[in-house]
Protein backbone atom coordinates (compact mmCIF):
# COMPACT_ATOMS: atom_id res chain seq x y z
CA UNK A 1 0.00 0.00 0.00
CA UNK A 2 1.62 3.68 -1.06
CA UNK A 3 1.12 6.75 1.12
CA UNK A 4 -0.24 9.27 -1.46
CA UNK A 5 0.52 12.02 1.27
CA UNK A 6 4.49 11.19 1.22
CA UNK A 7 4.83 11.64 -2.84
CA UNK A 8 6.66 15.32 -3.56
CA UNK A 9 3.66 17.50 -5.12
CA UNK A 10 4.85 18.16 -8.92
CA UNK A 11 5.00 22.33 -9.40
CA UNK A 12 3.56 24.06 -12.30
CA UNK A 13 6.15 24.31 -15.17
CA UNK A 14 5.19 27.72 -16.54
CA UNK A 15 5.88 29.16 -13.15
CA UNK A 16 9.93 28.59 -13.94
CA UNK A 17 9.31 30.57 -17.28
CA UNK A 18 8.06 33.71 -15.68
CA UNK A 19 10.63 35.53 -14.23
CA UNK A 20 13.54 35.27 -17.29
CA UNK A 21 10.01 36.35 -19.50
CA UNK A 22 9.21 39.10 -17.58
CA UNK A 23 13.10 40.09 -17.69
CA UNK A 24 13.28 40.01 -21.22
CA UNK A 25 10.59 42.00 -22.05
CA UNK A 26 11.62 44.80 -19.72
CA UNK A 27 15.00 44.45 -21.21
CA UNK A 28 13.52 44.65 -24.76
CA UNK A 29 11.36 48.04 -23.23
CA UNK A 30 14.77 49.62 -21.91
CA UNK A 31 16.47 49.12 -25.08
CA UNK A 32 13.66 50.29 -26.93
CA UNK A 33 13.39 53.71 -24.66
CA UNK A 34 17.48 54.50 -24.94
CA UNK A 35 17.44 54.20 -28.46
CA UNK A 36 14.42 56.50 -29.01
CA UNK A 37 16.23 58.68 -26.37
CA UNK A 38 19.28 59.21 -28.45
CA UNK A 39 17.74 59.45 -31.75
CA UNK A 40 15.38 62.25 -29.93
CA UNK A 41 19.04 64.03 -28.67
CA UNK A 42 20.35 63.95 -32.19
CA UNK A 43 17.23 65.45 -33.57
CA UNK A 44 17.00 68.12 -30.62
CA UNK A 45 21.19 68.64 -30.82
CA UNK A 46 20.55 69.55 -34.75
CA UNK A 47 17.47 71.55 -33.98
CA UNK A 48 19.48 73.58 -31.68
CA UNK A 49 22.28 73.53 -34.07
CA UNK A 50 20.63 75.27 -36.85
CA UNK A 51 19.91 78.68 -35.42
CA UNK A 52 23.32 78.99 -34.05
CA UNK A 53 24.96 78.34 -37.10
CA UNK A 54 23.38 80.89 -38.78
CA UNK A 55 24.05 83.41 -36.76
CA UNK A 56 27.63 82.59 -36.85
CA UNK A 57 30.46 83.87 -39.20
CA UNK A 58 31.50 81.14 -41.63
CA UNK A 59 35.08 80.18 -41.40
CA UNK A 60 36.83 80.85 -44.63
Amino acid sequence: MQDSSSAPQRRPLWRLFVLPAVLLIAAAGWSAFWFYAASEVGVRADAWRAPVAKTRPQDV
